[in-house]
């Protein structure tokens, strides 16, 4: 997933910037600031929405075997997780 991920840029004030680093724009005390960092966030997302799903199902289903395989329930799993 990491080069899904770590692809996605969005371009602020003409610099292209990551996710994280555009991540802390949203923590600026100007409302519009914010809005329109979060609107850029969500839409470059959205592209690849498709794909992070399938990723997410396969992840899902791993998570499930994980579980199949021992003795612990799934919420436990998921409570230990990072």
């Amino acid at each position: 997933m990491l080069p899904l991920t770590g692809a996605m840029t969005i371009v602020w004030e003409g610099n292209e910037i990551t996710m994280q680093q555009a991540s802390l724009l949203l923590k600026s005390p100007d409302r519009l600031q914010r809005e329109a960092a979060y609107k850029l966030i969500v839409d470059r997302r959205t592209k690849d929405a498709e794909e992070l799903n399938a990723l997410f199902d396969v992840l899902l289903k791993l998570l499930h075997q994980v579980t199949l395989n021992g003795d612990m329930p799934i919420l436990e799993i998921i409570c230990l997780m990072p």
